[in-house]
């Protein structure tokens, strides 16, 4: 059990030094760690309320510090939190409709599978210090978020004819990178010197039908998460 332990506590740092180019890693110091904490649980605040009534949210993600860092990392430091929800209610109530009849009629199978996935799940992320904000398609627009620096939607077609919509907001220090037909993009401004444990940008992004996805930005506590962006 030791020896197995000590694999996976190797194989972990060996991975961690991967990702850090130059300088290896180091443990995070306690000042770090709060902020990190801190952070995550206004993050999962800013969330309360959104919930559509009716539906049920997935697996709450521990809230937790990282533990290290790469040693050359200088910038405010980086995370995220996540948040499910689905409308498990309605997804139950188009799957009740499958009859011998309707489960060999492939036009029936196709208008059940639409109404049993239409509005029925969501997909929230919201990061912080990160390195990039954006969206690109064939029907990236720009959409209006009050106190965003920048705001997007673009739905996408795969090959069955499934349509995914995404929508993604950028909040604070963030100057507008490449604006395109079919991509906008955002690059962060991180001052030299800043502070390790400060937050310089947010990004919201949210998979979810439009109409939904306007509602949970309604919903969010958006004023409380600008607030917390150092200017």
């Amino acid at each position: 059990m030791r020896l197995a332990i000590l694999i996976l506590l190797v194989a972990g740092a060996n991975a961690l030094q991967a990702d850090c180019v130059s300088g290896g890693s180091r443990l995070s110091t306690p000042d770090e760690d709060k902020f990190e904490v801190q952070t995550k649980t206004a993050l999962q605040n800013a969330l309360a309320g959104t919930l559509p009534q009716g539906w049920k949210a997935g697996a709450t993600p521990a809230i937790k510090a990282a533990g290290s860092y790469c040693t050359g990392d200088k910038n405010p430091i980086g995370m995220g939190y996540r948040a499910s929800y689905e409308n498990a209610a309605k997804k139950q109530a188009a799957f009740a409709k499958i009859t011998p009849q309707t489960g060999s009629n492939p036009a029936e199978m196709k208008k059940i599978t639409e109404e049993a996935s239409f509005d029925t799940d969501v997909k929230i992320g919201l990061g912080v210090n990160s390195a990039y904000c954006g969206l690109n398609g064939s029907a990236v627009k720009k959409i209006d978020v009050p106190g965003a620096k920048l705001a997007l939607r673009s739905t996408d077609t795969d090959n069955t004819g499934g349509k995914t919509t995404t929508t993604q907001v950028c909040i604070g220090n963030w100057q507008i990178a490449k604006t395109l037909p079919t991509t906008v993009e955002a690059s962060p401004t991180f001052p030299a010197g800043g502070a390790r444990t400060s937050i310089r940008n947010m990004t919201i992004n949210i998979v979810a039908e439009a109409d939904r996805a306007d509602q949970l930005l309604k919903t969010m506590k958006l004023q409380d998460l600008e607030s917390m962006v150092v200017k």
